[in-house]
């Protein structure tokens, strides 16, 4: 019986220290295997597809996906770590279920060759709001030039014509 490849899958949301633990943490861990997009240029498409193809669009994908996965340099011996907060960063990504970030995983890495594990750190979230609102200033102003200060963001999220922005 053929031994399933680990991966263990950090998503941490946008301003959880993820890059600090990608920088410092799991590059200095033995018997690890530390995956990012800077690192593989296979990960870096097959990230591409899973942030920015819708799921139907995605599942239209199964043999370019299945060629990508099949280049992605995994060690049958360690962990493996794949680790990236734009999976979460909805200014990166039109991809608002995360259930469906899930869902794309289990197909990239088939339960038959692969054991998946998932990370997911978070923060308070009124804190991680004006975080994510500072970090990405352009391009909440990019969907509404309204949007101009915090506070106006704020007042306007409640709104119904701002509702398909931030529901799942």
């Amino acid at each position: 019986m053929n031994k399933k490849i680990k991966i263990y899958i950090h998503i941490g949301f946008p301003k959880t220290a993820s890059t600090l633990i990608q920088k410092h943490y799991f590059p200095k861990l033995h018997n690890v295997n530390y995956l990012s997009k800077e690192n593989d240029l296979n990960l870096n498409k097959l990230f591409k597809i899973m942030i920015f193809y819708p799921m139907n669009k995605f599942n239209l994908e199964k043999k370019k996906i299945e060629s990508i996965t099949s280049k992605i340099k995994f060690h049958k011996d360690k962990s493996n770590i794949i680790s990236d907060e734009s999976f979460t960063d909805l200014s990166t990504s039109d991809e608002k279920n995360p259930l469906n970030l899930i869902k794309k995983f289990k197909n990239c890495f088939p339960e038959k060759k692969f054991s998946l594990f998932f990370l997911v750190v978070t923060r308070n979230q009124a804190d991680l709001i004006l975080s994510h609102y500072a970090y990405c200033y352009k391009n909440f102003l990019l969907r509404n030039f309204r949007w101009n200060s915090f506070n106006k963001f704020i007042l306007s999220i409640n709104k119904i014509q701002y509702k398909n922005y931030f529901t799942i």
